[in-house]
């Protein structure tokens, strides 16, 4: 009985040394961001708060789209960028605040935002139409949400399912996190891809030159697929602009772009840049994109233009981006002036 004790005892020491260190690591850091989470990497802990005040929203209302008010002047169909899941500001409440309207913003789902977009446009009265509508996708999303939507038969809404608010939540199961957590330090979690920059960009202590990002940004298109994009997101404007709406397409950038010119030259060739590849959204003028714009505050210096952990960008580059948009709408139509 003694021999079979001891023999236990030597059986587990490893496992319960790999359990102390896991708690060793989680008082010293944590995994605030999407990507800390999803990939069970840990930061400086505290880094994500820091970046992160919480502030009061006048401008953005969530309204789910059953129940959307009959007078609307801008709606926004967009993802996490445009949906309050970090519990900080994002970008539509300054683009809000300088265009002095309020944006009725529909919570994110099962369906992307131009499925959205689409239906919505097709069976809205026109009465009840918004003189403005916003559709908002991250970069790698863009070339599969615009290429897979028919825009000859719409989506019915009647089954719509909306995402809970702690879709990015995190699990409280202590073993399944560290398994998940030796999982990575083995090589095993094929969620994210981490590269080395040849310049420091976040403020994160011990992590100021590595990029971390989904693993779809470095999924590669065919040129059938982006032709079909663009095809299909020429139609759905064409036919907001025939319904009478403004219709406009922001592009939130993906992470590896923006911090590409830092990226050592052996890994560039995992990423799959659309915003660089597909030249046609440049031309098209109610397409915005703030890529140029944040490249050019990295290269001049600025840390934590995206986070560190995370996939998003913190309330400081939202702001920039909701305002230099609402900007850029201004220039593009008089409607909201009357």
């Amino acid at each position: 009985m003694k021999r079979l004790i001891i023999r236990l005892i030597i059986f587990l020491i490893p496992f319960i040394l790999l359990a102390i260190n896991y708690v060793l690591v989680t008082k010293t850091r944590d995994r605030s961001g999407d990507l800390g989470r999803v990939g069970h990497r840990f930061f400086e802990k505290g880094y994500h708060a820091k970046l992160s005040p919480v502030t009061e929203e006048q401008y953005v209302k969530d309204i789910i789209i059953d129940s959307l008010p009959d007078s609307i002047y801008i709606l926004c169909i967009g993802d996490s960028f445009s949906n309050k899941l970090l519990s900080v500001q994002r970008w539509n409440e300054y683009t809000g605040e300088v265009l002095n309207q309020q944006i009725i913003n529909i919570p994110p789902s099962n369906l992307s935002p131009a499925t959205i977009a689409l239906s919505y446009l097709t069976i809205c009265p026109d009465d009840k139409l918004p003189k403005v509508i916003i559709m908002e996708t991250v970069e790698r999303e863009s070339i599969p949400i615009l290429s897979s939507i028919d825009i000859n038969h719409p989506e019915a809404l009647d089954n719509i399912k909306y995402m809970p608010k702690d879709a990015f939540g995190t699990s409280t199961n202590f073993f399944r996190n560290a398994i998940e957590f030796y999982q990575r330090k083995l090589g095993m979690n094929v969620h994210l891809v981490c590269s080395n920059l040849n310049k420091p960009v976040f403020s994160a202590k011990g992590d100021e030159s590595k990029l971390l990002c989904y693993y779809q940004d470095t999924t590669h298109f065919t040129d059938n697929e982006v032709r079909l994009a663009v095809e299909n997101l020429e139609r759905l404007h064409n036919l907001a602009e025939r319904r009478g709406v403004k219709f406009f397409y922001l592009i939130c950038p993906n992470k590896s772009n923006v911090y590409w010119p830092y990226i050592r030259e052996n890994d560039r060739k995992k990423f799959y840049n659309i915003l660089d590849r597909t030249t046609t959204f440049d031309t098209l003028p109610y397409v915005y994109s703030p890529l140029l714009m944040l490249r050019e505050r990295v290269s001049q210096g600025e840390k934590d233009v995206f986070y560190c952990d995370d996939s998003h960008w913190p309330p400081k580059t939202a702001k920039i981006v909701g305002e230099e948009l609402a900007n850029f709408i201004l220039k593009q139509t008089t409607i909201l002036n009357n």
